[in-house]
């Protein structure tokens, strides 16, 4: 056996690791992407060449990273599939838009509508029909 190969058993666990392992902080740690940061089978590609490129973690975490970063590059990433869906599918990588989460605060009363502008509930962004497209909010009638 050559010196870069691995055994197959060696290999499933390593692939039952990257499984399990969420990014524990950065970008895509539990901070930036609630509630426990994303599945590192789902990185970008960009993202891992960036640790490659300033070194990888010198723990479990970097070995694993080093991993999905030389899956990914050689084009493998359908090895991940089978754990994205035990995951029920990819991990969100962008925050969900309002309209995505609880859409707009309407007034009740018609006449009222007719004065008030609409306000966003997730951020409380008041603006005019149509304004909220523009800021990237959905409307819902």
């Amino acid at each position: 056996m050559e010196s870069g190969e691995m055994e197959r058993d060696d290999f499933r666990r390593l692939l039952s690791d990257i499984g399990e392992m969420r990014m524990p902080y950065g970008k895509f740690g539990p901070k930036e992407c609630p509630p426990a940061g994303v599945w590192i089978c789902d990185l970008p590609v960009e993202y891992l060449a960036w640790f490659k490129e300033r070194g990888f973690p010198k723990d479990r975490l970097g070995e694993l990273l080093s991993a999905v970063y030389d899956i990914k590059s050689h084009g493998m990433d359908v090895l991940f599939d089978p754990m994205r869906q035990a995951h029920g599918g990819r991990s969100p990588l962008r925050p969900k838009r309002c309209s995505e989460t609880e859409g707009l605060r309407r007034p009740k009363d018609r006449e009222e509508s007719r004065k008030s502008p609409k306000v966003c509930g997730i951020c409380g962004v008041r603006g005019k029909v149509g304004g909220f497209k523009k800021l990237g909010h959905c409307l819902q009638d």
